[in-house]
């Protein structure tokens, strides 16, 4: 078996076991191996090859399943949810301020109730209100409260919890006491040093539009971009180009070796020492490696710098590898070297990119322009796949846009970026025109960028299995040599993903999905042609809110480009804070609010506002009049079907429920959004007899600092038999209302339940 094979089967081992609900018992993870090993006693060819494929299935999925129980037993324990504990450790990275809120890594070094061989790595943490300046590579004796890692999941969604796993974060939290707060050491270090030069590239460059991402492209630090900046790279396809990692890497490593083989050929003793191609593929490493300490060391650059020295270890040698073997044996080695990168996209996105830069680097005759141009526009489009299942989204200008963004970052902007580094310790006039330069193309490469958005970003709804597998399929047509039979077939087997449409609801049929937002609520309806959306969750900073993070990466999923219907139910954070996002990020045909709203074109939901949508009908219960403030402002809506009814009744509180008694209107329903959250204020037991629910959701956030939902709410819906939801539980939650009824809960902890995810 060829260690290209070889290394495919330990790859697919490892990829099975992460897509286990649970990781199997630990003799468990030796039976394939062992398989493997009996299988080979037996004589024959057949049995050989299928001995040796089990063997390495068995190696891929036991080494991944080991390392696996190793991080899951670095987590923080239940038991120590909520306690003040005292934590001591190093600031892992520079660290971002927001507002009032400060949030850091920190490499933990004890933790109190923890013993030292189960010790998280790291602690995502924030600081609030009166935090000190904090340095990267500082030394603090803090005391913190902590859970563990929990995230949001939705679907096509960001997973959360899957990226706190794959990076060693054992649990999340903040600072509880600033007074007892002691630092123990002054910043020092790698991560010191990061942070100043990060610090002293914004100063000088203060009056670039650009100094943000002139940053980023330096030591690896986003923090500075603009919103806007961001939204045209992820628009343009063009957001990894910002996130130094194997393409950057591959870059220097080709750039210092071809400029390191070059000087190397002007000596002739020097040649006779040490062939020019090694010194050049060592002077790539030199440099790669330089620039991966300038971006911390993060996991993907430590991957891609380990992925080029096994490229140069084994294509310097006197025996010449074919490429598909090297390549092989650095995907294994990255998996040694790091297990849970499959975990993440750009373990899929970099290797290739990272592998291909290092093959023509390497190639005796140098690099062949027109072979790197096609090369970059097969690749924009093979990877056409992997962007879909990974973002929901495929920017159609991305590998124009990418063909052009690509050199001229690489080409042009790195390098003086970093020649700008390099001069900042002896002329920082120099430095500082250096990156004026620099800014002025990054300038120039956002203006064409801007102009080629005429083509729009095309929405891919989730995908099923077969189809992504037919997609792979083409993609890997498309890059085999040209002349290969079938290879026509990529183009319909990639154009798929263009075609593919959602599936929608029988006419006559509601689908409700409640999304999980956290401490907040958004309930989106489908019917057959019509979609609405009732609240947005809420704005958690600048550029950060729970529209741009859950509501249209669900949209996107579900093939949605525009909302016929938006009702704010009033104006608090956690239910409006992501309506000027949606209102800026796609159409909305009507609005309506329970409170006005700035920045929303919306008329005031009524008692009496009534519509039907393809079979379903849709009633506003509440308010009778204007003039209410705060939670009794809500707007309540009632959508029913055939045989099932849904009630939203937003934060409305005791007051407001009685007023809504006493107008009469028919309540019962079926599924019912419990209202504020399941708080004490509201859900009276006279409220819930008049609805007569069937099925309760709790929209709250994981160990919400209000007790959501309060014990004496959860015992009133007990007593009358309803079965309870929480999102923060099952995740998002899907059901169905049809002439038949309301259906079973469809929970998407359920339906993508894997191992890392936090259980009950």
């Amino acid at each position: 078996m060829r260690l290209a094979s070889a290394a495919l089967m330990f790859t697919l081992g490892a990829v099975s076991l992460h897509q286990l609900p649970a990781l199997p018992p630990g003799e468990m993870l030796f039976l394939l191996p062992l398989l493997g090993l009996l299988l080979l006693q037996r004589p024959g060819t057949a049995r050989r090859v299928a001995g040796l494929t089990v063997l390495f299935i068995g190696l891929g999925a036991g080494w991944a399943g080991w390392q696996a129980q190793a991080a899951l037993d670095r987590r923080l324990p239940a038991a120590l949810e909520g306690e003040d504990l005292w934590v001591e450790g190093l600031i892992a990275d520079i660290p971002r301020e927001r507002g009032i809120r400060t949030g850091f890594l920190l490499r933990t070094q004890s933790l109190q109730g923890v013993p030292g061989d189960r010790l998280p790595e790291y602690l995502r943490l924030s600081w609030y209100r009166d935090a000190p300046t904090l340095r990267a590579g500082q030394r603090w004796r803090l005391k913190v409260r902590l859970k563990r890692p929990h995230g949001r999941l939705n679907p096509g969604g960001f997973d959360y919890e899957r990226w706190l796993f794959s990076r060693g974060v054992g649990a999340t939290g903040y600072v509880r006491d600033s007074v007892d707060a002691r630092q123990l050491s002054e910043a020092a270090g790698l991560a010191a040093l990061r942070q100043k030069l990060y610090q002293r590239l914004l100063g000088l460059a203060s009056n670039q539009p650009t100094r943000g991402m002139l940053a980023a492209l330096a030591v690896g630090e986003r923090a500075a971009m603009e919103q806007d900046q961001r939204d045209l790279l992820e628009q343009s396809g063009t957001a990894h180009l910002l996130a130094i990692s194997g393409l950057h890497i591959g870059l220097v490593f080709g750039f210092g070796g071809f400029l390191a083989r070059r000087l190397w050929h002007c000596s002739a003793r020097l040649c006779q020492a040490c062939p020019a191609p090694l010194a050049g593929a060592l002077g790539g490493l030199a440099c790669a490696g330089a620039y991966a300490a300038l971006a911390g060391f993060t996991l993907p650059t430590q991957r891609a710098l380990l992925m080029l020295t096994v490229a140069v270890i084994l294509m310097t040698g006197r025996r010449r590898l074919p490429p598909a073997d090297v390549l092989g044996v650095a995907v294994v080695a990255v998996q040694l070297w790091d297990p849970l990168a499959l975990l993440g996209a750009g373990f899929w996105l970099s290797f290739t990119a990272v592998a291909a830069i290092a093959l023509l680097a390497l190639d005796e005759a140098g690099f062949r322009w027109r072979r790197l141009l096609r090369l970059q526009c097969l690749l924009g489009v093979a990877l056409f796949p992997v962007l879909a299942q990974w973002f929901g989204q495929l920017p159609l200008v991305s590998p124009l846009a990418n063909l052009l963004a690509i050199p001229w970052v690489g080409f042009l902007v790195v390098p003086l970026d970093l020649l700008a580094v390099l001069a900042l310790p002896f002329s920082a006039e120099l430095a500082a025109r250096l990156l004026a330069v620099a800014g002025s193309l990054l300038n120039g490469l956002l203006q064409l960028l801007d102009w080629l958005l005429w083509l729009p970003a095309a929405a891919v709804p989730e995908l099923p299995w077969w189809l992504l597998a037919l997609s792979l399929a083409g993609a890997g047509l498309l890059l085999l040599p040209g002349g290969t039979p079938g290879r026509w077939l990529a183009v319909p087997l990639l154009a798929s993903l263009l075609l593919y449409r959602a599936p929608r609801p029988q006419p006559g049929e509601a689908w409700v999905h409640i999304l999980d937002v956290g401490q907040g609520l958004a309930v989106a309806v489908e019917t057959r042609q019509h979609i609405l959306l009732f609240d947005t969750g809420a704005r958690l900073g600048p550029g950060w809110n729970m529209a741009q993070t859950v509501i249209l990466p669900w949209l996107r999923a579900r093939g949605w480009r525009a909302l016929d219907a938006l009702v704010i139910s009033h104006a608090d954070n956690d239910h409006s804070g992501g309506a000027a996002t949606l209102g800026d990020a796609l159409p909305i045909a009507r609005a309506w609010v329970g409170e006005p709203l700035r920045g929303l074109e919306a008329e005031p939901c009524r008692q009496g506002q009534r519509w039907e949508w393809d079979g379903i009908e849709f009633a506003f219960l509440y308010p009778r009049t204007g003039g209410l403030v705060g939670n009794n402002a809500s707007c309540v809506l009632r959508v029913g079907s055939a045989g099932a009814a849904l009630l939203l009744p937003g934060d409305l509180e005791r007051e407001g429920e009685r007023a809504l008694l006493g107008q009469g209107e028919e309540l019962g329903a079926d599924l019912l959004i419990a209202a504020h959250h399941g708080s004490r204020s509201s859900s009276t037991a006279a409220f819930i007899a008049a609805v007569g629910p069937t099925q309760v959701v709790y929209s709250a956030g994981y160990r919400n600092r209000y007790g959501f939902p309060h014990p004496e709410v959860a015992q009133r819906y007990r007593e009358r038999g309803v079965v309870a939801h929480h999102s923060w539980l099952s995740g998002a939650l899907s059901f169905r209302l049809g002439r038949e009824g309301l259906s079973t809960a469809s929970a998407e902890r359920e339906r993508r339940r894997r191992y890392y995810h936090l259980g009950k």
